[in-house]
């Protein structure tokens, strides 16, 4: 049946007034409150897995459904876990369960907003290329 809106959680088809190529992990939005679409943006990582991050490999980040190649381009900064506070980050890597502010590089854009206003679209996960293994858990800030 045909409906006037739809909420969170509801399963819906959506009929488009043309074709567009429109498929899994895309996001639609309100032309009034258009999305923030980007290829590099900063975001806060905690570093899961046991081999440090590596700013000369590629990983993979998923977001939603969408997922993508991507590339660490800097380590800004990192928390120190005792006073978290952030602090500089002298080695240029994060290490198991460092926490740290990086720059990303994506190579498709991405819909991105801070975290605290989007959780759907302000997370990610980046998985190493090699081994399928999560290796961070990342949140845009």
């Amino acid at each position: 049946r045909a409906l006037d809106e739809a909420v969170a959680g509801d399963s819906i088809t959506l009929v488009l007034d043309r074709d567009v190529d429109v498929s899994r992990g895309d996001v639609i939005v309100h032309v009034s409150a258009p999305a923030q679409v980007a290829r590099e943006f900063e975001a806060e990582l905690c570093w899961l897995d046991a081999q440090a991050l590596n700013p000369a490999r590629k990983y993979l980040l998923k977001s939603g459904t969408r997922l993508t190649s991507a590339k660490i381009r800097a380590v800004l900064s990192q928390r120190d876990i005792h006073e978290l506070q952030e602090v500089e980050n002298t080695e240029g890597t994060l290490r198991m369960n460092d926490i740290g502010r990086v720059t990303l590089t994506t190579r498709e854009s991405l819909a991105v907003d801070r975290y605290a206003d989007v959780p759907a679209t302000g997370a990610f996960i980046l998985i190493d290329e090699a081994t399928h293994q999560t290796a961070a858990a990342g949140m845009l800030r």
